[in-house]
């Protein structure tokens, strides 16, 4: 099994609600196609508190050559040859860059393909100590479709005079300017206008509680909106993203060869046997292997579908 940045393991599919981001940069309409908005992204995802190093970053193999395109006319020398010979992003800003075909696709549920603004109306903990589940008014009375596993949703600015809700920083827990997103975790319906969704993070603006990360209470009025069907790059700092693969045993008596790479961690086996009594014999490659993603090290980066 592995996770992709929608924290669904790769190829059954099923979600894994503690791996993956929360965090987005873009709405998946507009394309990310600039040095300039590479480095807003890098922004954003460092302004809320992450890893300093070791900070790589996965991008459409479509929207690369737009990005170095478009620096082709900034007067930086040696970033513009090294762009033009090579045609890709390679290291900028002390980050590492590279390129997929294989980049996942949300397929958004109807809130965010369609536009619709949910309304909160309560949370699941009122108290604000552990906040896992929203219940928000729709504009639709019902739908099925309504959130998807995986959608990532966004609180909106400017609701009337409530708060504009920010995520606290991890070290000193100070408002960033960046504003509160999370990703629902199962498929959630609309029925008579209410629908409910499960959600990561955790939420809490409960003060001195050491897991406080919102700059003020969740209250009723305020607003979200999800993103709509994207396609998913991804940005893992630290190393976050971890492999296990143990070495296999040996399959006794049959002949085995069993290898272990000590600097990826990637372990093998091929071993051939035979079915006993009954004439058959064949080839086995076979691996064992788990990968998760520390949620708080990642962001997703939401390409519009034509990228």
């Amino acid at each position: 099994m592995t996770v992709n940045s929608q924290g669904q393991s790769v190829p059954t599919g099923a979600l894994h609600t503690e791996s993956g981001p929360y965090r987005f940069f873009g709405d998946g309409i507009t394309p990310l196609n600039s040095y300039g908005q590479l480095a807003s992204m890098l922004a954003a995802y460092r302004n809320y508190g992450a890893a300093k190093d070791k900070v790589k970053v996965y991008l459409s193999d479509i929207a690369v050559p737009q990005i170095v395109n478009t620096g082709l006319n900034q007067f930086t020398i040696d970033r513009g040859n090294d762009d033009a010979m090579s045609w890709m992003v390679g290291n900028w800003l002390g980050v590492d860059y590279y390129q997929s075909n294989l980049l996942p696709i949300q397929v958004a549920g109807t809130v965010g393909n369609a536009g619709r603004t949910l309304t909160l109306v309560s949370t699941n903990d009122p108290t604000g100590a552990a906040v896992t589940a929203l219940t928000f008014s729709d504009t639709t009375a019902n739908d099925t479709q309504s959130i998807k596993s995986g959608d990532l949703l966004q609180f909106q600015d400017g609701v009337g005079v409530l708060a504009n809700m920010r995520f606290l920083t991890f070290i000193g827990h100070v408002p960033c300017a960046q504003p509160v997103q999370f990703r629902a975790t199962a498929d959630a319906a609309t029925v008579t206008n209410a629908i409910t969704i499960s959600i990561i993070p955790t939420l809490c603006w409960q003060a001195n509680n050491a897991n406080q990360n919102l700059s003020s209470a969740l209250v009723a009025g305020m607003q979200v909106k999800a993103l709509p069907s994207h396609r998913a790059g991804l940005i893992v700092g630290g190393d976050a993203l971890f492999l296990g693969m143990p070495r296999l045993p040996d399959q006794v008596p049959f002949p085995t060869a069993n290898e272990a790479d000590p600097d990826t961690g990637v372990s093998m086996r091929l071993y051939y046997g035979t079915l006993f009594g009954q004439n058959q014999m064949g080839w086995v490659h076979d691996c064992a292997f788990g990968v998760t993603g520390v949620p708080e090290y990642l962001m997703r980066i939401a390409f519009p579908l034509t990228q």
